[in-house]
C-alpha cells in the first residue's frame, strides 16, 4: 500500500503583474505514486455551515486522489489497516495525496473549495463506505 501524503507545492509571487501562481509537478512530488489526472471535481460549500462529503474508500488499485483547498480550511479523517490520522488542509500551497485503500472523509468550513484531482473517471460502484479493517476504529 502506498501511504497517503502532504504534498508542498510551489507557490509563485508575481509583484510585477499581481497574482500568485501555485503549482506542482505531480509524479515528483508524489514520488510516481500519482502518474495521470482522468478527472477533475471540486466542492464549493456555499452553507453557512460546516459540511461532510466522502466517507469512503476505493479498493486497492482504484482511485487515487489529491486535494487542494485554494480557499478556506478541510478536515479529514484517513484510515488504513495500519494506521489513521487527521489532517487539515489551510494552506493553498499544500495538497494532499491519497492512494486508493484509504478510506477518507472531508469536513469543509463555510466558504472552502475543495479542488479533486482523481486518477479515474467517475464510478460510483468502486467507493465502499464502511471503515476497512483498521486498528484505531475512531470516526
Amino acid at each position: 500500500m502506498t501511504k497517503w501524503a502532504v504534498v508542498k507545492f510551489l507557490e509563485f509571487v508575481d509583484q510585477k503583474r499581481g497574482g500568485v501562481l501555485v503549482a506542482s509537478e505531480v509524479i515528483r512530488d508524489t514520488n510516481g505514486a500519482f502518474e495521470a489526472a482522468r478527472r477533475v471535481y471540486y466542492i464549493v460549500n456555499n452553507t453557512g455551515d460546516a459540511i461532510k462529503r466522502g466517507g469512503h474508500y476505493h479498493p486497492h488499485g482504484g482511485k487515487q486522489e489529491i486535494w487542494l483547498v485554494p480557499v478556506g480550511r478541510v478536515t479529514t479523517n484517513l484510515h488504513s489497516a495500519k494506521e489513521c490520522q487527521e489532517v487539515v488542509l489551510d494552506s493553498r500551497d499544500r495538497a494532499l495525496f491519497i492512494p486508493g485503500d484509504v478510506w477518507h472523509d472531508a469536513r469543509l468550513d463555510p466558504g472552502t473549495v475543495l479542488i479533486c484531482i482523481a486518477s479515474t473517471n467517475y464510478n460510483p460502484a468502486e467507493s465502499i463506505s464502511s471503515l476497512p479493517s483498521c486498528a484505531c476504529k475512531k470516526l
